[in-house]
């Protein structure tokens, strides 16, 4: 389930707005616990719908701003009426994982207000409620990282969670500037097939680590703000009217090159060891306390494996200025000619199959 506190087009839960939490801290934490049961009990039984042909339904995303309880019980409490609302709409064997985004402007907070104690008690309620549910799993996002000690954060940040990558087919049908009215075919030339998987794999990428933003804003009918995506989306469609052989060669070479900037412009700082990662490090490894320091347990895109044991992402291997092992810088070398060079990958690669 997706849970939005804002940035969700009006769907976004929050406090109502003549309402605030308790001063005093403890209390706030059960009214955030009984706000969470709210924010379900709406999310799973009072879904609303959007009729944008209905002009005078001014009040519509009421629902989602949720009155403060004044006379909360306790947070076991909301524990039990959380978990018999689970078992009444999920049934008995349910799990759950629900995606609290932007968790921060549940409530209004601000360090400069007396409030803001008692906001981040509210938030802290709502949210162990969640997480100390039978059968959830809670994944709590916002636009900046927690301020946590990097030595207190494994215990919080290290279940692994399945981000997959980016669908290129749904992508290009959901974008109608990177739609090809008729791309390369299994039965085509072994040359298109390499130059279609190639871009595929480019596209996917690119997209992955620079526009999706904009395009869910842009699902979002909000106004596009990132200059140089928009710009991208256009090249690629001038493209169109050429002949296919040529429209892929264009569209890789573009991709190639925004690819380029990404993975060049700003590289990473060499990490001692880094290399290890490769192989993937266990947590209680003793080079590990090397590899993942203090200052660097929170690096982005560190991999968390089936068997438990940490690597860190292909694109974070890529940026990394200076491999510490030769024959890994070479291999980078040679995978980053691949991806951002011009040139295809062959049918029979490892990624050109996967993007085929």
């Amino acid at each position: 389930l997706y849970l939005a506190c804002d940035n969700n087009d009006g769907r976004n839960f929050k406090l109502a707005p003549s309402c605030s939490p308790h001063p005093k801290a403890t209390l706030a934490e059960v009214q955030g616990a009984a706000f969470m049961v709210k924010c379900l009990e709406t999310l799973l039984e009072k879904p609303v719908e959007d009729d944008e042909d209905d002009d005078e339904d001014d009040d519509v995303w009421s629902a989602f701003e949720i009155p403060v309880d004044n006379t909360p019980k306790s947070e076991k409490a909301s524990r039990n009426k959380m978990k018999k609302l689970l078992l009444k709409n999920l049934g008995p064997d349910y799990k759950l994982l629900i995606h609290v985004d932007e968790h921060f402007k549940m409530c209004y907070r601000s360090e400069e207000s007396p409030a803001a104690e008692s906001g981040a008690a509210f938030s802290r309620g709502a949210m162990s409620v969640l997480a100390s549910t039978p059968g959830v799993a809670v994944v709590a996002t916002y636009t900046h990282r927690p301020e946590l000690p990097a030595s207190e954060s494994s215990a919080v940040c290290r279940d692994p969670i399945m981000l997959p990558p980016i669908d290129p087919d749904m992508l290009m049908a959901a974008t109608p500037e990177l739609q090809f009215e008729d791309p390369p075919s299994p039965d085509d030339a072994f040359y298109l097939r390499c130059l279609w998987a190639t871009l595929r794999l480019r596209l996917s990428y690119y997209v992955q680590l620079r526009g999706l933003g904009a395009l869910h804003a842009r699902n979002c009918n909000i106004p596009a703000t990132d200059a140089r995506f928009e710009r991208f989306l256009a090249q690629f469609q001038s493209s169109a009217s050429f002949d296919l052989v040529t429209r892929l060669k264009e569209c890789n070479n573009l991709c190639a090159d925004k690819m380029n900037n990404l993975l060049t412009n700003k590289p990473i700082g060499s990490v001692q060891q880094i290399s290890r990662m490769l192989a993937a490090v266990a947590d209680t490894d003793e080079a590990v306390s090397t590899v993942l320091t203090n200052e660097t347990r929170q690096m982005n895109d560190i991999t968390v494996l089936e068997d438990g044991r940490l690597s860190v992402s292909l694109m974070k291997l890529l940026r990394i200025d200076g491999l510490d092992v030769d024959v890994c810088q070479t291999g980078a070398e040679l995978l980053m000619e691949r991806r951002i060079g011009h040139m295809d990958f062959p049918q029979d690669s490892p990624l050109g199959s996967a993007y085929a």
